[in-house]
């Protein structure tokens, strides 16, 4: 009976939504009109699609998610009643970046949808009674300042914009006006690389054009390297899908990274007992030059003479510790003090790691010659000290442990440039068995089961990547919040 009930209540609340996204769809404007159009970054965020989903835990779930929530707003912030604020939550949310020349600040601000100015004058007046606001009127458009949480708020019969000032910022309510009397013939939507990434089935899109104005709080490389970058973000009942679509400029280091070899490329068969498994087909030369520019790694192609002998490919798979067992003589005395050979067992937990390397055979084969810590044997590269050796496989080289068996290789075409699988709860375990973190650890503590994600290049970069929690009945939002304490 709970679950007929439960059924058509949630038929009848996914009915409202949808009558109220076809009334809605014809207001007078779009939000996005409201975005001028050097915007920095533009945010748009799918209320009507997370209220839903929120809408459906409530109904469907025994811990209800919104209190989970609430437990992560501030308790500095006041308590407020957001259901009597005349804010429409069954349409769109923006949030945009805007640069000042004026004190070289970035300001942040938010516009959202009324349903009722009415309502909103109400509760800002309610507002008024528990914190300091300073209100003003300017024809149709009010204001309210907030001294202590530097917020300004403007609003007129559609929409309220928020605008949260940093310290060398001055509360000025005309950039509001202005955005709030936009008729969108300059406004974000004149941006074509913004239009053609709007889509309807994702709850967010993030769009960022101009990495410049980030340059004194992010590494010059990108900014020198990327024209735009636009994310989506999905909320699934068990999983996260995140896409993100980065238009490189053309020539570039990041452009150039992903021109693919020439050579063949083949993959090691992973195995069930995999915990990380990555494949890369790129440009190398790219790939040191971006790690040099972007990191405090530096590689020293003189002290590792391998890299010099990559092209590109490579394939690793990382399993679960292998325990071995050694045995070796001791010595010990017997009752008269006399030395006596004991044999013994000892156990360690050895790395099962697994790599293929697409290598250019003649500049390995001088590694043994150049390189005392290398020797070659029939194929195989051995390393003084190391438990890893690196053998020919017809056209292939193959780096495993060598207690271990050796990979196989797979001939199917991989799916990217770049792709990867982990398996979070081993990855957290093999970090746990290290010592690397703590039980009480947060990333060991989140509900994730497995992540995958994959790069690949066709006329912009696209990343996508999937993040599959625990609980896969659980709506992928709510299963974030409650790792949060």
């Amino acid at each position: 009976m709970r679950k007929w009930i439960i059924g058509i209540i949630t038929t009848i609340v996914l009915a409202l939504v949808v009558i109220f996204y076809f009334v809605l769809n014809n207001r007078e404007s779009n939000i996005l009109d409201k975005v001028p159009a050097n915007a920095s970054s533009v945010m748009v965020i799918d209320l009507k699609g997370l209220t839903a989903k929120l809408l459906f835990d409530e109904l469907t779930s025994s811990e209800k998610s919104t209190d989970k929530l609430a437990e992560l707003v501030p308790d500095s912030l006041i308590d407020i009643d957001w259901s009597k604020s005349g804010i429409n939550l069954m349409d769109k949310a923006v949030i945009f970046s805007s640069y000042s020349a004026l004190n070289d600040s970035i300001g942040l601000h938010l516009i959202l949808p009324l349903s009722s100015e009415a309502e909103l004058n109400t509760f800002v007046d309610s507002l008024g009674s528990k914190i300091n606001l300073e209100i003003s009127q300017s024809g149709t458009i009010y204001s309210a300042y907030s001294p202590k949480y530097r917020i300004l708020i403007s609003w007129n019969k559609n929409y309220v914009v928020a605008t949260f000032l940093s310290e060398n910022q001055l509360h000025n309510t005309k950039f509001q006006s202005d955005v709030l009397s936009a008729d969108g013939k300059n406004s974000i939507l004149q941006d074509s690389s913004f239009i053609g990434n709007l889509r309807t089935d994702f709850d967010i899109i993030a769009y960022t054009s101009n990495l410049k104005v980030y340059s004194n709080k992010m590494n010059p490389f990108w900014s020198d390297n990327i024209k735009s970058v636009c994310s989506f973000f999905h909320f699934n009942d068990g999983e996260l899908a995140v896409e993100m679509k980065i238009e490189p400029k053309q020539n570039g280091l990041l452009d150039q990274l992903f021109d693919q070899p020439k050579n063949k490329i083949a993959w090691i068969e992973k195995s069930d007992t995999s915990f990380m498994a990555i494949d890369l087909h790129i440009n190398p030369f790219s790939f040191f030059k971006i790690i040099d520019q972007t990191s405090s790694i530096k590689f020293n192609k003189e002290k590792i003479p391998l890299l010099l002998a990559w092209d590109g490919r490579a394939s690793f798979s990382a399993n679960n510790d292998k325990t071995i067992e050694n045995e070796y003589i001791s010595y010990d005395y017997d009752d008269d003090f006399n030395k006596i050979e004991v044999r013994k067992k000892e156990f360690e937990n050895v790395s099962d790691i697994q790599m293929h390397l697409g290598v250019n055979q003649k500049i390995l084969e001088s590694i043994s010659e150049k390189n005392p810590v290398a020797k070659l044997k029939k194929d195989t590269l051995l390393f003084k000290g190391s438990n890893y050796l690196i053998k020919k496989a017809g056209n292939e080289f193959l780096c495993y442990s060598k207690y271990s068996d050796p990979p196989k290789l797979s001939t199917e075409k991989a799916p990217g440039n770049i792709s990867a699988s982990v398996n979070y709860k081993g990855f957290m375990q093999i970090l746990k068995n290290n010592k690397l973190i703590g039980d009480s650890s947060t990333f060991s503590l989140i509900s994730l089961k497995r992540i995958e994600f994959n790069v690949y290049k066709k006329d912009e970069i696209v990343i996508k990547s999937k993040f599959h929690f625990i609980n896969n009945k659980k709506n992928a939002l709510f299963s974030i919040a409650e790792n949060f304490e």
